[in-house]
């Protein structure tokens, strides 16, 4: 399975969950980025399951998307002489690279410490500040989010 494929093949189980968690027969799902992508292929797949589909922050390219975020980071590790992440970047080749999870949590380190996730920020301080300062969201969702983002790579 290539790289695009694997992340755009989800098992159906996540919103099979959510009908019989919340005892309805179909939902209203959203996805935002990756989520909207998966979103798409379960509603395309599964439209029984769904009163409607949302999505949001879609991506168009996911690969394309991968290639040029990795070109950026590299070009940043260039630019501030940073032997060390030039190398780690190199090392991993162009995405979809052959250690999907290393290369993914290797260029996102990257992305963060050179401000490229979040405009002028270099960590996701104000990504979890946010979270934890929010009503709607707990340290456990927060935990919930890491897992759930750990596993999406496995």
């Amino acid at each position: 399975m290539g790289f695009a494929q694997q992340f755009q093949s989800p098992p159906p189980e996540p919103v099979l969950h959510l009908r019989r968690r919340f005892q309805r027969e179909r939902l209203f799902l959203l996805g935002h980025s990756w989520g909207a992508d998966l979103g798409i292929h379960e509603a395309w797949r599964h439209p029984e399951n769904l009163h409607a589909f949302v999505g949001t922050g879609q991506m168009i390219d996911l690969l394309e998307q991968e290639r040029q975020s990795h070109r950026w980071a590299q070009a940043q590790a260039r630019a501030r002489h940073d032997d060390t992440a030039e190398r780690e970047l190199a090392g991993l080749g162009e995405p979809a690279c052959a250690d999907i999870v290393r290369g993914m949590s290797t260029k996102y380190g990257k992305l963060w410490a050179y401000g490229g996730m979040m405009e002028g920020e270099t960590d996701p301080g104000r990504f979890v500040r946010g979270m934890l300062g929010s009503p709607d969201y707990s340290l456990r969702d927060l935990c919930h989010f890491v897992r759930g983002s750990r596993f999406s790579l496995r």
